[in-house]
């Protein structure tokens, strides 16, 4: 997920950083988009991807609430 973090990477730039073949990364990202974890921009005969970073971190948010509350909502 850092590869895209914070800027918008094809599938190939994927590939190539994280040594993976290119329709495994194609099947990933599309789990990703289909959870609405990656934003989506198509340009010409490629597309382009990035970490949608609110629903990161809403899910984030929902994960440390249930399995660490103490985390979650400190004490004050």
């Amino acid at each position: 997920m850092r590869l895209t973090c914070c800027h918008w990477r094809s599938v190939g730039e994927l590939a190539e950083a994280l040594g993976v073949a290119q329709p495994t990364v194609s099947h990933h990202l599309a789990v990703l988009r289909d959870a609405g974890l990656v934003l989506v921009r198509p340009e010409g005969r490629q597309t382009f991807y990035t970490l949608n970073q609110d629903q990161v971190a809403l899910c984030c948010g929902r994960l440390a609430r249930r399995y660490a509350p103490e985390v979650a909502e400190p004490s004050r």
